[in-house]
């Protein structure tokens, strides 16, 4: 059976079209679950790294550039870049998940693509509530909203958001390391 990352980067089979790729066609060729599943999140993060590339590109691209500077445009290209950075970091994990799980870019590498995962974790969870509160106040308490929304109190806000996401982050800086096992680099939470 040749090597999984072979079948993945030699395969006649384009994994980027979905009615041509099937979970039981790599199940059938000898691969096991396991490796199928391997193969299956390879292709999502690739597709996910194509598309979050292009897509928040053009948000924020938009937001920055081409529309007027209002409040929800601030929420959404903030929203965009979190999202825009974690897909810049999805390359790595497609290389840990194409390699057994073996991690070639060090320690360093291995403790910032993790922050940058969490990262974007929480300041997407915080961006999308910020939306959804701004929202609110702005259909229920009009004459409040008209009188505070501004785009400048929008940007201090994103600084909140931004810094409590990247405090709340710090733990994969700190117990993020990488280990050698049977030959192998794992990148690894250490607890201990």
């Amino acid at each position: 059976m040749e090597d999984l990352s072979d079948y993945v980067l030699n395969s006649s089979d384009s994994f980027m079209y979905f009615d041509d790729f099937y979970y039981e066609d790599l199940v059938e060729q000898g691969y096991g679950h396991r490796e199928a599943l391997h193969v299956l999140s390879v292709v999502i993060y690739t597709v996910a790294f194509v598309l979050g590339v292009l897509g928040n590109g053009l948000v924020i691209w938009v937001t920055a550039f081409k529309t007027k500077r209002t409040v929800n445009s601030v929420w959404l290209q903030n929203l965009a870049m979190a999202d825009f950075v974690f897909v810049l970091f999805l390359p790595f994990s497609i290389d840990y998940v194409l390699q057994h799980f073996h991690w070639r870019f060090g320690q360093v590498m291995c403790k910032l693509n993790s922050f940058v995962s969490v990262t974007n974790m929480y300041a997407s969870v915080l961006f999308l509530t910020v939306l959804s509160v701004d929202r609110y106040v702005s259909l229920v308490h009009l004459s409040w909203a008209r009188k505070t929304r501004t785009v400048t109190r929008a940007w201090m806000v994103c600084a909140a958001v931004w810094s409590v996401a990247v405090v709340l982050s710090c733990p994969a800086l700190i117990f993020r390391e990488t280990i050698t096992l049977h030959d192998e680099v794992v990148c690894y939470n250490n607890f201990h």
